[in-house]
């Protein structure tokens, strides 16, 4: 029963990733090279080997994800705008285009916690709203 117990937990702890901080004013885009400011925006990427890159905005989360598909991705995490600073899960988050949010990049994307969050921002000042799947072929397929 303790080996079951022990396996189970080390399972739990393995399934809980979690992306390094990003250290604003400090931290680099790995991406464009511009150093990472704006605490509204913001993504991060750990691939298979535990290996983190830091982003500035979706849009340069996204332009590395399309220059680099050979890389074995474990999982993608965006800053939430309405909490500055904090990573949450892209597949899991709810994104709006607006021109009243700009982001470093000009691309005009903010990221939302859940679905009820970005409908009701858009509700309040307009934009097109996207899931992270959506986003990703929308974005690169414009490039």
């Amino acid at each position: 029963m303790k080996n079951i117990l022990i396996t189970i937990f080390f399972i739990s702890i393995s399934c809980n990733i979690i992306s390094e901080n990003i250290n604003y004013g400090k931290d680099e885009c790995y991406s464009c090279r511009m150093l990472i400011v704006d605490p509204k925006f913001g993504g991060t990427i750990i691939n298979k080997n535990q290996k983190t890159y830091k982003f500035d905005s979706v849009e340069c989360t996204i332009d590395f994800l399309k220059e680099n598909r050979s890389i074995l991705i474990k999982e993608i995490f965006v800053v939430d705008y309405q909490n500055p600073g904090l990573l949450i899960r892209a597949n899991e988050s709810g994104f709006l285009i607006n021109k009243k949010r700009p982001s470093p990049m000009g691309g005009n994307i903010s990221a939302y916690n859940n679905s009820y969050e970005v409908e009701r921002v858009k509700k309040s000042i307009g934009g097109t709203i996207y899931k992270w799947d959506v986003l990703l072929n929308t974005v690169i397929a414009k490039n």
